[in-house]
């Protein structure tokens, strides 16, 4: 669960496909879009109450300014060594960042450092030591209903009989099979 009195690196695509873009002027939109993007989710963040570090919003402006490279590779070092000072990662989990070299290479250090690692999507955070993901702020005991449509979960984890035998025994339905 996120803690208010930790700090949070957000990790969040930048630079992915902007090479594909054909026009200097399409490239810079791209950027902007994901700097606007990183600036929102790192708002809804700090005015909640959390303490969040996001390089895209610290250094975007600084490098269009300066003519300076977008790369991860370039931008790797302060990267990592903010995950290092930080408690843990919040990814922005959205299409594409299966295919960063940033995101996974944050990630896979943050891994290696033993850092909390959340994912952010759809105005939600989830906790990632698990292929499921669980809200965290939701967290209550789930309703009959809930439980139900959740087969897939309660498969993977074995609880066949107990979703079979008592959960939607009690529904007033039964999930498609």
């Amino acid at each position: 669960m996120l803690d208010k009195n930790k700090v949070y690196y957000l990790a969040h695509l930048y630079s992915l496909d902007v090479g594909l873009k054909e026009t200097e002027e399409e490239k810079i939109a791209l950027l902007e879009e994901r700097f606007d993007d990183a600036n929102r989710i790192a708002a809804k963040f700090i005015n909640e109450g959390y303490n969040i570090y996001s390089p895209i919003s610290c250094f975007h402006v600084m490098a269009l300014k300066y003519d300076m490279p977008k790369t991860f590779t370039f931008w790797s070092k302060i990267d990592f060594t903010m995950i290092d000072r930080c408690d843990g990662v919040i990814v922005c989990n959205e299409e594409g960042i299966d295919r960063s070299e940033g995101v996974q290479a944050e990630l896979k250090h943050a891994r290696e450092k033993n850092k909390e690692i959340f994912y952010y999507e759809n105005e939600r955070v989830y906790e990632s030591d698990t292929d499921w993901n669980v809200p965290l702020e939701n967290a209550h005991w789930p309703s009959i209903k809930d439980l139900c449509t959740i087969q897939p979960m309660t498969k993977k984890l074995g609880m066949d009989i107990f979703y079979e035998q008592y959960m939607c025994e009690r529904a007033s339905f039964r999930p498609e099979r």
